[in-house]
């Protein structure tokens, strides 16, 4: 359970703007947070009722992330367009509060019958790699020579992203 949020701020501007051709550039400035918690529960069977373990991880977590952008848009005719952007984002570094336990119960519904067979709170890092992304719009839309209400169109799309895997590290005290 849990996830990640962003809180962000951004700016955008048109570097030109010249004859159905479009330059952009922006970025984000943003703080990411969040939590997850991991829960694993096993019952043993015996006469005692919900006796059992209980395998918990916790994670709380948080960084500043940066994100920069630039965009061509090129309008090919005037029903049809294409556009092409790209996204770059550094490193991100979090600083990750890590609680771990693990703990047998005779009633696993009752926190103080917990006997606790490891426990764990430290803090430390993760380090994300930096992400790059491309990507594509292309629409188009009949010409309106009926004088139609409504006014259909065509969008093809498509995104890759990238990040390098191997970069990914995590330090704990």
């Amino acid at each position: 359970s849990g996830g990640t949020n962003e809180l962000f701020a951004g700016f955008a501007a048109s570097l030109f703007n010249v004859k159905g051709h479009r330059l952009s550039l922006g970025a984000n400035v943003g703080y990411v947070f969040g939590s997850t918690t991991n829960e694993r529960i096993s019952y043993i069977n015996t006469s005692i009722a919900n006796s059992g373990g209980i395998d918990n991880k916790g994670y709380t977590f948080n960084s500043v992330n940066v994100d920069f952008g630039l965009s061509y848009l090129w309008k090919i005719s005037t029903v049809s367009s294409l556009t092409v952007a790209g996204v770059y984002t550094p490193n991100l570094d979090f600083a990750v509060k890590r609680n771990e336990f693990l703990a047998y119960a005779p009633v696993l519904s009752n926190p103080n019958s917990f006997t606790y067979v490891h426990e764990l709170t430290d803090k430390g890092s993760i380090a994300m790699p930096s992400t790059i992304g491309v990507g594509f719009n292309y629409t188009t839309r009949p010409k309106n020579i009926e004088r139609r209400t409504k006014i259909y169109e065509l969008s093809v799309n498509g995104e890759v992203k990238m990040m390098d895997w191997s970069k990914y590290e995590t330090s704990f005290a």
